[in-house]
Order: C-alpha cells, then sequence, then structure tokens
C-alpha cells in the first residue's frame, strides 16, 4: 500500500506522513496525536479500509471492539457506511396481517434456512419473530416443546429418601462434583445442602495439588478443558475453573495456552511531578466516568496505585466528593423548605 502524505490542516501544525496503514495496525503501535483529526475524509475511508482489510472485520461491532479509536473518527464524520459497514435494515414484517398458520410457516422457513433448533437461537436470530411466535402461544406450533420441570417437594422427603434420589439423578446424568449438581439440578443441590447431606451422596471432592504437576501437564490440561468447553478468552477460563487460571497466571503459562499478553501503556509514574500525575489521573477519570475509588483501582491498578503512594487519592475525587456534598446540601435544603408546608397541610404546624 503506498504512502499517503497527509496535509495539517492548520497551519500550526507540523506535516505528518502516514506509514504504510496495514504495518501500523499489525504493529499495534501508539498512534501520534491528532492522526484521524488531520486526516481528510477520503484519507479516513482508505485507512480503515485497510484495517478491516487486514483484520477481516465484517461488521460495525467488531470493528469497535477491535480500534474503537479509529470507529469513533469514522462515526463522528458519518463514514461508516463508506467503509463497507452498512447497519442492517431488517425487513418489515406486519405480524398482525398474518393469521396463525402463516405466521408458523414463516417461522419454519426462518429457522430451516438458519439451521435454528432452539427457542434461545430463535430469540437471538429473530427477537421480533420469537415475540410474535410467543404473543399468539404458537411456540410449540414450531417445533420447540416447552420443559416442564417435575414438581418436587422437598419437605415431604425424608432424610434417606432424598439421599436415594439424589443418587439416581447423579448416577443417571454422570455428575461428579458439587457444582455440576448445582448446575444441573439446582434446587436438589439446595435441598442436600439446607439438610447438610451432599457429603452422603456419592459426590467426589475435587482436589489438585498444582505443587506437583509440572508445567507442561498444566498446559496441557488447560488446552484440554479450553477445546473441550470452547473457552477463548481469559474471562471465561476464570469462570470455568478459577484455581487453574489462578495457578497458570502465577507459573506465566497464560500466554502458552494462547492467551496473549496485555500490554499496557508504559508509564514512568516516578518522571511524573505531583500536578501532572493529578491531572493525568483527572483526565483518565473524565474520559472513563471514573466516580469511585473501586472503579479507579479495577480501570487501572498502576496508576491507583502510584496515587496511594504519594498520598493523592482524597485529591483526586475532591472535585467529585465537593459535588456529592453540594447536591446532598441542595436536597436537605429543599427538605427543610417543604417541612413546614407538608406540617401544615396535615394539622400539625404551629
Amino acid at each position: 500500500m503506498r504512502q499517503r502524505q497527509i496535509e495539517p490542516r492548520s497551519a500550526g501544525r507540523e506535516t505528518v506522513t502516514a506509514e504504510p496503514m496495514v504495518e501500523r495496525i499489525v504493529k499495534k503501535e501508539a498512534r501520534p496525536k491528532y492522526f484521524f483529526t488531520k486526516m481528510k475524509d477520503e484519507e479516513l475511508v482508505d485507512f480503515a479500509k485497510g484495517v478491516i482489510k487486514e483484520k477481516k472485520i465484517s461488521g460495525r461491532g467488531k470493528l469497535g471492539k477491535s480500534d474503537p479509536g479509529l470507529y469513533r473518527a469514522l462515526n463522528k464524520r458519518s463514514l461508516l457506511n463508506k467503509v463497507g459497514l452498512k447497519r442492517k435494515i431488517r425487513e418489515e414484517r406486519n405480524w398482525k396481517s398474518m393469521i396463525d398458520e402463516e405466521l408458523v410457516e414463516y417461522a419454519k422457513k426462518f429457522m430451516k434456512e438458519n439451521g435454528i433448533s432452539g427457542r434461545r437461537e430463535l430469540q437471538k436470530a429473530d427477537v421480533g419473530l420469537y415475540y410474535a411466535l410467543n404473543d399468539r402461544g404458537s411456540l410449540n406450533k414450531v417445533g420447540f416443546q416447552r420443559k416442564i420441570r417435575e414438581k418436587r417437594k422437598w419437605k415431604l422427603l425424608s432424610d434417606e429418601e432424598i439421599i436415594e434420589y439424589a443418587k439416581t439423578v447423579i448416577k443417571k446424568k454422570g455428575i461428579r462434583g458439587k457444582g455440576e449438581l448445582a448446575k444441573a439440578d439446582p434446587g436438589l443441590y439446595r435441598a442436600l445442602r439446607e439438610r447438610s447431606h451432599l457429603g452422603k451422596v456419592g459426590l467426589e471432592r475435587i482436589r489438585r495439588n498444582w505443587d506437583l504437576i509440572d508445567d507442561e501437564k498444566i498446559v496441557e490440561y488447560a488446552k484440554g478443558l479450553m477445546k473441550e468447553k470452547e473457552i477463548s478468552g481469559r474471562a471465561e477460563l476464570e469462570k470455568a475453573d478459577a484455581s487453574l487460571y489462578f495457578i497458570l497466571g502465577k507459573r506465566n503459562l497464560l500466554e502458552r495456552v494462547g492467551f496473549e499478553r496485555k500490554k499496557h501503556e508504559e508509564r514512568d509514574w516516578k518522571s511524573m511531578t505531583d500536578e501532572k500525575l493529578i491531572e493525568y489521573a483527572k483526565k483518565f477519570m473524565r474520559e472513563n466516568g471514573i466516580r469511585s475509588r473501586n472503579d479507579l483501582r479495577k480501570a487501572d491498578s498502576g496508576l491507583y496505585k502510584a496515587l496511594r503512594v504519594r498520598g493523592f487519592i482524597c485529591r483526586v475525587f475532591t472535585d467529585i466528593e465537593n459535588i456529592k456534598k453540594q447536591s446532598l446540601e441542595s436536597e436537605l435544603i429543599s427538605g427543610l423548605a417543604q417541612a413546614p408546608e407538608a406540617m401544615e397541610k396535615f394539622g400539625d404546624y404551629k
């Protein structure tokens, strides 16, 4: 892709030469200030097309996640359609004009074309059609049978009966641990837990001594689990197996199972003066809508630690606390002003 010379919009800014666009994206280099601002519409569209082609982006949502800065620049200038990401306009359908048989036939055809076999899949694929069927009570007519859970009155069962029933369910469904039982049958799990019978129904207590397992076996085990449960992100793995995720992080093995290291912007806190650090923190909080200390710690633990070390946590939240204080004071004054009127209304005013 040829290089383009981007002319500045004002004489006060220096000329910037844009390096090959795809190369810049692949390297994930930080873009200079006013990078998109200095581009003309045509240049921004060309740049975006290069990114979309390189990353094989097919929708607006994917572009927003992959490159939020570029997405915002395109959206601000109303150029998203020009880069090939047109908004999907759903066909207008008048459900009221369809009789039940027509609606059911339409739904069956749509489900067949899109390989839909469950209620949840249909709801995700076409929420309008789903609710049109649901409102008429026609979901069963397109092939969805409602699952009717057996009503079980645990209070009427003795301890021996509930233990025996649980053993049958566990054996039938191949349940091994408490977590699996809680997911498969939460009602039965709660009933057993309330009577302290979870240890009497034959559930395995899965304990893994990671200290006895070497790195290679842990990585192999993690890859197998991720493949089996179709896990693609760190959060999904942590949710599926928190203990495994923790040990992978502790031994620096997350990259080896397919997770790229998160690259944060390198910031030298020591080189910043107190004023610059506070100004940087306030700007970061404004841009990210941070209103509390806990939000700041979650959003940027490095910045939070730098502020805490210097004792500046209170200073960066002064403005927010003042606004909250003023808001509370105004509400209190307003309430006091209305009190006499309210008392007079109920005959208590003297």
